[in-house]
């Protein structure tokens, strides 16, 4: 089991990424520093001061547990995110990510995309649900996937949509 934990601050806001991890990395997925870029860039644009999130890369007997456990299906999923809406000592704690490697990279070979691509996708995704995005209904989930395709062209990966 590798075990990594960092911090990183952000541009102007004070971003606090935690990266913790049961799965090894794989080929062509993206470095920490990566991760962490891609998630402060979301949280910056859409305003989050001082917060933190927290983010688990974990492989799909761990995700499968947490899929039964949260959602009740029986499957390993790509990615989890859940809000979490604390303020201690003026950092907002914005939630824990939980990302399976293998099931995005099975995703991004299905879906004939890049690997890295498709799993920074994914994080961007999931931040938006800990910042209070949803696509439960017809305009949320137009409003979100908008949101995704304009901030995917920012970090130059491929639209998730096309």
């Amino acid at each position: 089991m590798v075990m990594s934990k960092r911090k990183m601050s952000a541009k102007n806001n004070r971003i606090t990424i935690d990266i913790s991890r049961n799965s090894e990395s794989l080929e062509g997925e993206p470095s920490d520093e990566k991760i962490r870029e891609t998630i402060a860039y979301v949280a910056e644009q859409l305003g989050s001061e001082d917060s933190e999130i927290s983010l688990r890369i974990v492989d799909k007997e761990e995700m499968l547990d947490l899929n039964q456990k949260y959602r009740d299906r029986d499957n390993s999923t790509n990615i989890l995110s859940f809000p979490a809406e604390l303020d201690f000592q003026g950092i907002d704690f914005l939630g824990d990510i939980v990302i399976c490697n293998r099931v995005v990279r099975s995703e991004a070979v299905s879906f004939e995309m890049n690997y890295a691509d498709r799993y920074r996708h994914m994080l961007v995704h999931a931040t938006l649900h800990l910042l209070g995005y949803d696509h439960q209904e017809e305009n949320e989930q137009l409003n979100m996937e908008e949101l995704e395709k304009k901030i995917a062209l920012d970090l130059k990966i491929g639209n998730p949509y096309e």
